[in-house]
């Protein structure tokens, strides 16, 4: 008997998070392509590209979308507001486009963020509350991954960088500490983040039972970054 494995492209495999959901076999069984614009990865195209996301689609084909593709700087969205929209909104625009077109039922998961909200939470998925450009081009790509029957996960995370090139807020606290450095953390920032493990758990979990539609995932108790 010959078994088929399902193909799930993970879109911004170079990332802190794509980092980790490649560095474990979080799903057995499944062939999994990384893509970034890098020379390393298997599948390269500059998704904001309506031209080079067709034609990798086109060619790879796959079953599941796993996007981690974004700009996460804030003040850099905020900054340069067009960079912010390219980044977090026209890829995914051009990503939908294609599986609108596919001639086979595409999943999509979609990484959001918990920054759509403001104010004390615990917040609601209707309670949305944009305060910045960073929140606003992160809400708009929810609205453009819904178009497609998504999965949009608004969440925040920590954990050690798996990959030399980012550094993770964990990792900028640790070695701040060791080399006995003076930071400034706020304690008036409050977030409920998850460990990235669980979080690739949780995803992995998400992509077997087909769920959709928009959920909040983070940790039951939330704390400060201070």
């Amino acid at each position: 008997m010959i078994v088929i494995s399902k193909k799930i492209l993970v879109l911004g495999a170079k990332g802190l998070l794509g980092s980790e959901f490649l560095n474990n076999d979080y799903l057995p069984g499944w062939e999994v392509i990384r893509h970034s614009r890098s020379e390393e990865m298997q599948a390269q195209a500059d998704i904001s590209s309506l031209e080079e996301t067709t034609q990798m689609l086109d060619a790879l084909n796959p079953d599941v979308i796993l996007n981690f593709v974004g700009l996460t700087d804030v003040e850099l969205c905020e900054s340069f507001p067009n960079e912010a929209y390219v980044c977090n909104v026209k890829t995914l625009e051009n990503v939908v486009l294609w599986i609108k077109s596919a001639k086979k039922n595409i999943q999509l998961i979609h990484i959001s963020t918990d920054q759509v909200y403001d104010g004390l939470g615990p917040h609601l998925e209707d309670q949305v509350s944009l305060k910045n450009y960073y929140a606003f081009s992160k809400y708009t790509s929810e609205l453009v991954a819904s178009s497609a029957g998504a999965l949009i996960i608004r969440t925040n995370f920590f954990g050690k960088s798996k990959n030399e090139d980012r550094v993770s807020l964990t990792d900028w606290l640790f070695l701040n500490l060791k080399e006995k450095r003076f930071i400034q953390v706020f304690d008036d920032v409050m977030f409920s983040p998850l460990f990235m493990p669980t979080l690739c758990a949780m995803l992995s979990l998400a992509i077997e039972k087909k769920i959709i539609g928009v959920y909040n995932l983070g940790s039951r108790d939330g704390l400060s970054k201070a």
